[in-house]
């Protein structure tokens, strides 16, 4: 077999499980035993999206001959040249630069650009297992100022069954845990809840596929919740050695993150187990100043909340204003304004005679971004629907969020998930269109309207059963300037709560800080 490969080179793109999951325990010897590993690449886990998030590997391999293989080089991409949402050219050199630029260097220089070094003795020893991880067991953080300890020397896992019928909890990534009924509209969990987890308070957990993303939830409440079993939970052994508070504050942070990261496992939908979890390494500091920092992230927060609280109070004071206004008639969208369809779905580039706009372009205040423009170039220029005039609002055929923009430039291409809205200006004014489609009640209405469940569809027809509060033109203008003026408060805000995560971020780093 080996005789017959002769010069022939395979590139394998396969599941980053493949590498190290024990049910591929006989694949991987049979390649190590037939071929001649050259590389093993790790793409990042949007390599796909949105097809896939799994993460993917490349095997480079080459016939093996004679050759004796001691060793395969690994190499792990996290700038693969393409932003991570949605999936666009990115600006500069990327990690692949990196690796063809080195891939053929000495063994130091590729040491220095990132390449990992796996000894093959090693990895038959380990079921064959080719992932970093499977070898360096530990991250070392040499130079801290603060003792480094793994989280297995300071918690413990904790199962209570849920016997007295807790009410049911979700986790999730930024509010940590809520009640399940604010996540979602009916139940979707099991009708016997006994098994389910309990978790009592200054108790955490996490869940598996996500917690280096940030899902992991600490009950600061003074009464028990509940939540599904196949989150684990835990506690802190003993407080006089770390704060829970604090534990969660560290846990937060992209150093942490970064250590779950390089402990997942699986292939459909990779996560930790308890047993890797515990592995990772937290600085310990004197519980005065681990208090100190409980304090310090607490008014943080408190800040962030503050600020996010008068952009909300702002977002609905027109559902409010109008709630109070009795002689205001509401009308149809279908009978004030007339829908065209975007109809341009063809390739977009960096430069080109007309700008393109897409759905992605219109942020949550009906602007639509200078960012990341992209361009057409038109063999027929007939086709007037494919064009958008300054002042026209645009609405998305994407149910959640379904946003509308105004168009501020001379001349634009419309994209076919976008539907162009001109009015009856005498009845309703763009502007303020704009403004209430920011609201709760537009919100309310197009999920009442929408079709579809996997990819939920808003179409033209539903858009035009919307129902608009219709104040006479005057009212319509005076709320403009209103919002006009709330625009400058929100922008405000905005940066205000942009500046203050990136201060909540520095300050969780200096804890991991270097003398």
């Amino acid at each position: 077999m080996k005789k017959d490969y002769g010069k022939r080179r395979i590139a394998l793109i396969t599941l980053e499980g493949v590498l190290h999951d024990r049910s591929y325990t006989e694949l991987r010897k049979h390649i190590y035993e037939n071929w001649y590993i050259e590389y093993i690449i790790a793409l990042p886990p949007f390599a796909f999206k949105p097809y896939a998030n799994s993460n993917a590997v490349i095997l480079y391999l080459t016939a093996i001959g004679e050759r004796e293989q001691e060793h395969v080089w690994y190499f792990k991409v996290k700038n693969d040249g393409f932003t991570e949402n949605k999936r666009e050219p990115k600006e500069g050199k990327c990690d692949f630069d990196i690796f063809f630029r080195c891939k053929d260097k000495s063994e130091e220089e590729k040491l220095k650009a990132g390449f990992h070094k796996l000894d093959t003795e090693k990895i038959k020893n380990n079921n064959y297992a080719s992932v970093p991880a499977s070898h360096v067991k530990e991250f070392r953080f040499e130079g801290s100022k603060h003792e480094m300890v793994s989280l297995g020397k300071l918690i413990e896992k904790v199962r209570i069954p849920n016997k007295e019928n807790f009410p049911i909890w979700s986790l999730t990534k930024n509010r940590g845990f809520i009640p399940h009924e604010k996540k979602y509209k009916e139940p979707i969990y099991s009708k016997d809840t006994s098994k389910y987890n309990i978790v009592p308070p200054k108790h955490f957990a996490y869940r598996a596929p996500g917690v280096n993303e940030g899902y992991i939830g600490y009950n600061h409440r003074e009464t028990s919740i509940c939540i599904p079993h196949y989150y684990p939970v835990f506690k802190v052994k003993n407080e006089q050695r770390i704060i829970p508070e604090y534990l969660f504050c560290v846990c937060q942070s992209a150093k942490f993150r970064e250590q779950a990261n390089a402990f997942f496992r699986g292939t459909a939908r990779p996560g930790i187990s308890f047993a890797d979890f515990c592995k990772i390494k937290v600085p310990i500091l004197p519980l005065e100043e681990q208090q100190k920092v409980i304090s310090e992230l607490n008014q943080i927060k408190q800040n962030i909340q503050n600020s996010q609280k008068t952009i909300d109070d702002l977002n609905c004071s027109l559902s409010l204003s109008l709630c109070f206004e009795k002689e205001i008639e509401t009308k149809k969208l279908g009978n004030i304004a007339t829908f065209e369809y975007g109809n341009y779905d063809g390739k977009a580039e960096d430069r080109g005679k007309y700008r393109l706009v897409r759905i992605t372009d219109i942020d949550e205040f009906g602007e639509i971004s200078d960012q990341d423009k992209k361009y057409v170039d038109l063999a027929k220029e007939s086709n007037v629907n494919k064009f958008l005039s300054k002042g026209d609002i645009v609405v998305s055929r994407q149910a959640f969020p379904a946003r509308a923009g105004i168009f501020e430039e001379e001349k634009a291409v419309l994209s076919s998930n976008l539907v162009k809205v001109k009015f009856n200006e005498e009845v309703l004014l763009p502007k303020y269109f704009l403004w209430f489609s920011q609201t709760q009640e537009w919100e309310k209405q197009v999920k009442e309207l929408t079709k579809g469940t996997a990819q939920p569809v808003f179409s033209a027809n539903a858009l035009k059963d919307i129902m608009v509060p219709s104040p006479s033109l005057d009212k319509q203008k005076e709320i403009i300037q209103k919002r006009k003026k709330d625009l400058a408060i929100i922008n405000y805000q905005k940066q205000s709560i942009k500046l203050l995560k990136e201060k909540e971020k520095r300050f969780l780093e200096s804890i991991w800080e270097k003398n």
